[in-house]
């Protein structure tokens, strides 16, 4: 028997866009084309230059970087070097569906990365059971689900919160562990699939929303193997399944139509996804080099006018004579930590001056880096988080990301004020992220057809809630929906 449910969203971690794109037109995926063909589609906007960390905060709490403060699994605390896990800088600031549930509206919730748990008047959720990097064990609201979910369909292999041991990381996989690794991530794929459809048929939900982190991890580990361009495309694989990447996408198409055939048909249906991934080639594992010979360039009477600067509080972890930090950071993007105390607002006077100067001679000695063996620049992009980025938490973020260019493996750097700097990577895993994901919709209250408008990440969860009829505001989201009526929606 078909559940009432007004709206049900499929969240499909790290899925790309392109190659779902390409799957679904030679009829790989038809449930993704039935949804395309009946609805609207079109591209995410995700926060620039930050990977899942901040995609995922960025989506449930509907805000932008500046006030959720999550950039990375750990973050700083405000003016210092001291870093923390992000879970214990949590904003305060409840995720959307919280917000829904104060509302009277029935949710249920599951496995959306890197969120709090909630307690939830109307409904429930899960945390953290099969998530790619979760934050901590699996939990529950109410508190029995999480046992439940676990005694039925088993704990996360992968990523092993209670070991330690996450097979998915910056690493590639070796051989040995390749086959146990494809066979982990299609168990997790059918427990998430098989608990999703248990917990949906629990009750008649006003939104109905569950996250499949397959996409991430198998791009990850073996997006060589689907792209053909790739350095290491020719590598053989010590897997049963050949093509391991589309055989995962296909998976997770079969599950969307079985999920969504358990909904009647004035149910909104929402696919998404908040990044894509590409090959894996970054300048990563020099970035520390770089900003050291940078420091050893600056001109005099600007590097005398930082040195007065007021510092940040040092810690172990990081040097308090360094001037620019490399920090931890996805290897998508290098992120760097200027060592001035600047409060949310900034700084003022001569200092900002200074700092605007300081600014500005980083950003043209980073774009002038090249790779020598080819000739072409190695930074994409460099994003200062205080012209992107605003709130009150934006000083928990790094200060500058850099965005590497992708188009081949970085084994040297080269720049006048670098010099020739060699750096033989480590053998980082083959897939990562890349900016901007997508969304696909399609339900009887949804006119749209057809390609239709970019959206925010963090518009999202208002969209939802428009679909639902909730009048709540939302701290930077919101509708790409005008909603005449919860039954009656066109686009803005």
């Amino acid at each position: 028997m078909k559940k009432r449910t007004r709206v049900l969203a499929i969240g499909l971690d790290s899925a790309d866009f392109d190659l779902i794109w390409q799957l679904q037109a030679c009829g790989d995926l038809p449930n993704i084309q039935a949804l395309l063909g009946r609805g609207v589609w079109g591209r995410v906007q995700s926060p620039p230059g930050l990977g899942d960390d901040g995609v995922w905060a960025s989506f449930s709490f509907a805000a932008q970087p500046g006030r959720h403060g999550r950039y990375f699994w750990q973050g700083f605390v405000p003016g210092s070097l001291e870093m923390k896990r992000s879970p214990e800088l949590a904003p305060d600031i409840e995720p959307f569906w919280a917000t829904l549930s104060a509302e009277g509206y029935n949710v249920g919730v599951i496995d959306v990365p890197k969120s709090p748990l909630a307690e939830l008047p109307h409904g429930m959720q899960v945390a953290d059971w099969l998530v790619h990097g979760r934050d901590g064990k699996t939990r529950s609201y109410p508190p029995h689900l999480a046992s439940m979910l676990t005694e039925r369909f088993g704990h996360d292999v992968t990523d092993d919160y209670e070991s330690g041991e996450f097979l998915c990381c910056e690493e590639a996989l070796p051989a040995a562990k390749q086959e146990p690794f494809l066979q982990a991530l299609l168990q997790s794929l059918e427990s998430k699939k098989q608990g999703s459809l248990e917990l949906y048929t629990l009750g008649e939900w006003d939104l109905f929303l569950t996250v499949f982190k397959e996409c991430h991890c198998i791009g990850h580990e073996f997006w060589h193997s689907v792209n053909a361009d790739h350095e290491r495309h020719h590598e053989c694989l010590n897997t049963t399944i050949p093509d391991p990447v589309r055989h995962v996408y296909r998976k997770l198409d079969a599950a969307i139509g079985e999920l969504v055939k358990q909904a009647d048909d004035n149910t909104a249906v929402m696919i998404f996804s908040g990044l894509g991934m590409h090959a894996n080639y970054t300048a990563e594992h020099c970035l520390d080099d770089i900003l050291l010979r940078l420091e050893k360039a600056m001109p005099p009477p600007l590097l005398e006018k930082i040195r007065a600067l007021p510092q940040l509080t040092g810690c172990a972890e990081f040097s308090a004579e360094r001037l620019m930090i490399q920090i931890p950071h996805n290897e998508m993007s290098g992120a760097i930590k200027l060592n001035i105390a600047q409060p949310n607002g900034g700084v003022s006077g001569e200092q900002s001056t200074t700092v605007e100067q300081w600014y500005q001679w980083l950003e043209k000695a980073l774009l002038a880096l090249v790779n020598p063996n080819n000739g072409q620049a190695i930074v994409k992009q460099v994003i200062r988080s205080d012209q992107c980025f605003w709130g009150d938490r934006r000083n928990m973020l790094p200060d500058v990301f850099v965005v590497w260019q992708r188009s081949a493996s970085i084994n040297a750097v080269a720049s006048d004020e670098v010099g020739v700097l060699n750096s033989t990577p480590p053998v980082f895993r083959s897939g990562n992220h890349i900016a901007d994901g997508f969304y696909m919709m399609a339900g009887s209250m949804i006119d749209a057809r057809g390609q239709g408008q970019t959206v925010s990440i963090a518009d999202l969860g208002p969209t939802i809630a428009a679909l639902l009829g909730s009048k709540a505001h939302f701290t930077d989201g919101q509708s790409m929906f005008k909603v005449h009526n919860p039954l009656s929606v066109t686009p803005v």
